[in-house]
């Protein structure tokens, strides 16, 4: 992504109570204006049910993160969002992975 823009996808299968791992790879071509990735856990009517989880980029080399947690009650699916703020710079993404571990 470059510029001010973002990506989104809805994942269904993520339901209440699933544990889940969310991994990818990613850097920012300028340090100074960082890619995020965010999922956001969604009811039936599209609402934003908890807080979303994060992973921040902002180092112009390939780092791996990952985030662990257990989707929050109300949660049916999940909203996958791939940003970059405005500034010069891309943020470029690969290897994301969101896996259901237990449900």
């Amino acid at each position: 992504l470059s510029g001010s823009a973002a990506r989104c996808q809805v994942v269904y299968g993520l339901s209440e109570g699933d544990s889940f791992s969310l991994k990818a790879s990613g850097l920012a071509t300028s340090a100074g204006n960082p890619g995020r990735i965010s999922m956001e856990f969604l009811d039936a009517n599209g609402a934003q049910v908890s807080a979303p989880l994060g992973i921040d980029f902002n180092q112009n080399t390939w780092r791996r993160f990952g985030r662990q947690g257990t989707a929050p009650p109300g949660g049916v699916h999940a909203r996958l969002t791939l940003a970059k703020g405005p500034g010069p710079g891309q943020f470029l993404v690969d290897d994301l992975e969101l896996t259901v571990t237990e449900f």
